[in-house]
């Protein structure tokens, strides 16, 4: 110090100077490519969340129409089922009334 008034270094030679700028170019590069990553994690995993609630209503969707059609299936086996109780009902009524058909004309030709 002359006379109170501070003594101001020399500055730091060019080399140091340029290896600050490049370390500060390297800390804001740093800082965008992180803003990056955040702003592409954040839009990935709203795309999965997306096509994970697109899959699960698909699977919904899939599953109720499996249930519709298997009721479905159901009511037509039960339709089958009486359609088919309905014509051996009228089956043994028609061999019974053919049976007596033939006994009628057994016992006429007997005659």
């Amino acid at each position: 110090e002359i006379l109170g008034a501070t003594v101001i270094p020399p500055p730091p030679p060019s080399r140091v100077t340029r290896a600050r700028a490049k370390l500060l170019k390297t800390t804001h590069l740093e800082h965008i490519y992180t803003q990056r990553m955040a702003v592409t994690k954040a839009f990935t995993d709203a795309t999965i969340n997306a096509l994970e609630q697109e899959l699960s209503e698909r699977e919904e969707a899939g599953q109720k129409m499996e249930v519709r059609c298997l009721n479905e299936l159901m009511a037509i086996d039960s339709e089958m089922k009486e359609i088919i109780q309905e014509f051996r009902d009228k089956m043994a009524g028609l061999e019974k009334e053919a049976k007596q058909l033939k006994e009628a004309i057994a016992a006429c030709c007997a005659e």
